[in-house]
This record gives C-alpha cells, sequence and structure tokens, in this order.
C-alpha cells in the first residue's frame, strides 16, 4: 500500500490520519465533508467518477511532492518534463482494436487514431454509471437530452 510508504516519506504521519476501506464508500465520506466545509485528503485518479464531483483545479487541488516514494522502487524520477511532480508515473491511455477488425472499418479506426476525448466527459460519464444509469439507454437519455451529465450526487444540498 502506498500510504504506508508515502506518509512517513513526507512526513505527514503527525497530521493525516489514514483510512483504509471500500473506496467508494470512503470517497462518499469525503465528498459530504468537503461539502460541511471540513478538511479532506484523498486518492484517486482521472478519468473516474471523483473527479467529476471534487473538480481539480476548482473545488481541490492536485498535490505535488519533492521526491518519489514509490514503494519498492526509492530511485523513481516521477518529474514530468513541466517540473510538476505528483509522486506517480504517468499513465497513458490509449484506443486499441483488433487489426483485422480496424482494417475493415477504416472510418472507426481513423476516428479513434485522431480523436481526443477531454477526461472531463469520462469524469462525468463515470458518474452517471456510478449513480446506477448504465444501460445504454441511460448514456443515450443523456446524450440525446443535450444536457451535460450530472451526478445526482452532486445536485444534494
Amino acid at each position: 500500500m502506498r500510504s504506508t510508504t508515502s506518509l512517513p516519506a513526507y512526513e505527514l504521519t503527525h497530521t493525516v490520519t489514514h483510512n483504509q476501506g471500500n473506496y467508494a464508500a470512503m470517497m462518499a465520506d469525503t465528498i459530504s465533508r468537503y461539502k460541511e466545509g471540513k478538511p479532506v485528503f484523498y486518492y484517486t485518479w482521472t478519468p473516474y467518477w471523483v473527479s467529476n464531483e471534487l473538480k481539480p483545479g476548482k473545488d481541490v487541488v492536485w498535490l505535488q511532492v519533492p521526491f518519489s516514494a514509490l514503494p519498492g522502487d526509492k530511485n523513481a524520477d516521477t518529474k514530468l518534463p513541466n517540473g510538476a511532480n505528483y509522486g506517480f508515473p504517468v499513465s497513458t491511455m490509449h484506443i486499441v482494436a483488433n487489426k483485422a477488425w480496424a482494417e475493415k472499418n477504416p472510418a472507426a479506426a481513423k476516428l479513434f487514431a485522431i480523436m481526443q476525448l477531454p477526461v472531463a466527459d469520462i469524469n462525468a460519464q463515470n458518474a452517471i454509471m456510478h449513480d446506477g444509469k448504465a444501460s445504454e439507454g441511460d448514456i443515450q437519455g443523456t446524450l440525446m437530452a443535450g444536457s451535460k451529465p450530472t451526478s445526482s450526487s452532486s445536485m444534494a444540498g
């Protein structure tokens, strides 16, 4: 577990309480705490529904670290070309298709090669699924309505 190395490495054990458990349940509690104006400190990734609820750069900030504290790799360099260091290596996502299928469907293959999908859109789609609207009809209904996907929990208040 990363926190068992990160918290001591960054000397945070006296100021941060490490809680471990079901991530979805813990994030529901974290979001509630945030809405109550209480401090929150959590681990997340994108794309994921959490960043549709607590938007980086608006509601929360990505914290940077002075050095990597990855377990088992004390010499890892996680600094990005722009100088930012979030303590993790960057993961890149790609659309992958079967070669034979791509050859039979060149228009789709071209679309996959050139399209860009904003992380915020994937976060919003993940939030819809998190709220239990995971069928094709649910997603199409949201798209056809022309409305921006919104998590029902973000509308509570």
